[in-house]
């Protein structure tokens, strides 16, 4: 009977040995709930851009989420329209910030000594959202890795939104409308829209305007004597122009669908300009431009790719076609 206490007191050391190592184990607190570990300076250099912006106290900011992250370029992926940025890989962080409903998104270096804000428009109009969800479907992208960077009220001055394409007469009708600015994997894209009906158009993509030919396609001689032209411009028209016949009538116009417009607007951002001249067999002499403003050059299958792509839009001239337009790219 005096063993007992013994024993229960044998018991409850055991007990608590067992126990000891869950005891040990801690929870270890993220870097943004107010917890033990403190954020990373650059989320710190965030916090504080942000409460000098508001005009309120830094601890009235909450550090949402923290995300490291490797940037591409010296911009930190975070652009401004017409700035330049060198391609180069930049660690840091991507920080969500939150002040009231609102939330915010800051891309940092690793020490903070960068931080850029990742403006978007708030209360976006819907021709904007238009615009966003188009280029989404040319990119193949989701909407929400298009960012809405400014939308402007204007005044175009003609039926085409002030966007010139070739052979297309516009007249001189003001409209009143939206020039909308996206940004999508650090390139700038332009869409203009007028306020009724809402239909965006492309304006500009990476610097290129949409009337620009970024395709043009040459083909002369052969046992039938061929000789047409064709150019495709970024807008997704395409006009055929024949160097057979009498001159006078209007060339052949038409535009792409929407999915090879996106076969097209995804070489223009991805490729270099090339320009290359071919003679076949049969004597045919094949001339292709292309215009782009990618970083890859173009290997041969990508140029045969987009050779066939251009061939198989040639359609049988007309009985008066234009003459032949100048071909080749711009000085």
């Amino acid at each position: 009977m005096k063993l007992r206490p013994l024993l229960i007191i044998i018991l409850l050391l055991a007990l608590s040995a067992c126990s000891s190592p869950v005891q040990e184990t801690q929870i270890i607190p993220t870097p943004f709930d107010g917890g033990e570990i403190q954020p990373p300076a650059a989320a710190i250099s965030a916090q504080s851009a942000l409460a000098a912006e508001l005009g309120v106290a830094s601890d009235q900011i909450l550090i949402r989420d923290i995300q490291s992250a490797q940037w591409s370029n010296t911009c930190l992926d975070a652009a401004t329209v017409d700035e330049f940025c060198a391609q180069q890989l930049t660690a840091g962080y991507l920080v969500v910030l939150e002040y009231g409903e609102n939330t915010y998104t800051y891309h940092t270096d690793l020490e903070g000594i960068q931080v850029r804000r990742v403006q978007q428009v708030a209360d976006p109009s819907a021709a904007a959202l238009q615009s966003r969800q188009l280029l989404a479907g040319l990119l193949g992208y989701d909407p929400e890795a298009v960012r809405i960077v400014s939308e402007e009220s204007v005044l175009f001055a003609d039926s085409c939104l002030e966007i010139t394409i070739p052979e297309t007469v516009c007249p001189q009708v003001q409209i009143r409308g939206k020039k909308i600015t996206l940004e999508a994997n650090n390139n700038f894209f332009e869409f203009h829209s007028a306020d009724e009906p809402i239909e965006p158009i492309l304006a500009v993509a990476a610097g290129v305007l949409a009337g620009r030919p970024v395709i043009m396609l040459s083909r002369k001689g052969g046992p039938d004597n061929t000789c047409d032209n064709l150019n495709i411009t970024l807008s997704g028209k395409v006009i055929q122009y024949s160097c057979r016949g009498v001159p006078g009538e209007v060339p052949g116009i038409f535009e792409l669908t929407s999915e090879n417009q996106a076969h097209l607007l995804r070489w223009v951002l991805k490729f270099s300009p090339y320009d290359v001249t071919q003679t076949r067999q049969d004597g045919t002499t094949l001339r292709v431009t292309f215009y782009g403003t990618g970083p890859n050059e173009t290997q041969f299958e990508d140029q045969e790719v987009i050779r066939l792509f251009s061939e198989g839009l040639v359609r049988a001239p007309r009985p008066f076609p234009t003459p032949m337009p100048t071909v080749g790219p711009e000085e």
